[in-house]
């Protein structure tokens, strides 16, 4: 019974114990990213529904929705980054003719 005691409070000690689990192996950056482009994606999502922007409301969801599946602070960032600008550059490009 003590062993088994001292191997939890050992586990929960570690760095790769109960925090690190909850975090899902993300930094702190990479929290604030999460957040970050959570919250220009609800505002996509809500723009993209009242508007009527198929795109955007899917850029939206996007934006919410991909940081549950990557982990690494990099390329959350840069998914983040292309996907937030996708909208924009479309737009861009329709005012140019293309």
């Amino acid at each position: 019974m003590k062993e088994d005691i001292l191997k939890v409070v050992q586990n929960l000690s570690n760095q790769d114990g109960a925090i690190d689990t909850i975090m899902m192996g993300m930094t702190i950056n990479g929290l604030m990213a999460t957040f970050f482009f959570s919250i220009i994606g609800m505002g996509y999502f809500s723009y993209g529904r009242k508007a009527d922007h198929t795109f955007v409301l899917i850029c939206g969801v996007t934006l919410m929705g991909f940081p549950y599946f990557v982990s690494n602070t990099i390329y959350i960032l840069l998914i983040g980054i292309s996907v937030g600008l996708l909208p924009m550059l479309l737009r861009i490009l329709r005012k140019m003719g293309y």
